[in-house]
């Protein structure tokens, strides 16, 4: 059963995975050879010619403005869980989003050149460790985190105007 299933997720992400590189190189055969070279495993990691110098520490430093506000929020779930809160650490809805982060920050760290957009699939995990307890945080911590995302995303919000496209 697991082999079928297999083959049906293939069968159905098959179109999906290939229909961006194929209209690519339909619509022109040199941007598909740019976009190749621009995702090959050999250049992400420096060992194409040319490659900048490895700097294993960018996304480690830059981690905290990055993900605010999910990386305190994950912090906070982490350390009320390591005490024993709702059955600690151990509970797979942790350890799973944990360990994601943990595998995607290594393998973002081995990047010869460190960019945001790879950093972008790190939201997601710590996101999902953020939720786990955000109902736990104190009134005054909750309010204050509240308010941060109303002033911080309401001015961008007034100044594209109702279409988007527009001032007010």
């Amino acid at each position: 059963r697991y082999a079928g299933t297999l083959a049906l997720a293939l069968l159905v992400a098959a179109p999906l995975v290939l229909a961006w590189p194929l209209a690519v190189y339909l619509r022109d055969p040199a941007m598909f050879a740019l976009l190749q070279d621009g995702q090959s495993m050999t250049r992400f990691f420096g060992f194409a010619a040319g490659s900048p110098p490895v700097e294993p520490f960018y996304y480690l430093k830059n981690l905290p403005w990055f993900a605010w506000p999910a990386l305190p929020l994950a912090l906070w779930t982490l350390w009320l869980r390591s005490r024993g809160y709702k059955g600690g650490l151990a509970q797979p809805g942790i350890i799973l989003p944990a360990m994601m982060s943990i595998v995607l920050l290594v393998v973002l760290s081995a990047a010869a050149e460190p960019r945001a957009t790879p950093a972008l699939p790190l939201l997601l995990p710590l996101s999902l460790l953020a939720a786990a307890e955000v109902c736990t945080l104190k009134r005054g911590t909750s309010g204050a985190l509240c308010w941060f995302g109303i002033l911080s995303s309401a001015p961008p919000a007034a100044l594209l105007g109702p279409r988007g496209r527009e001032p007010l």
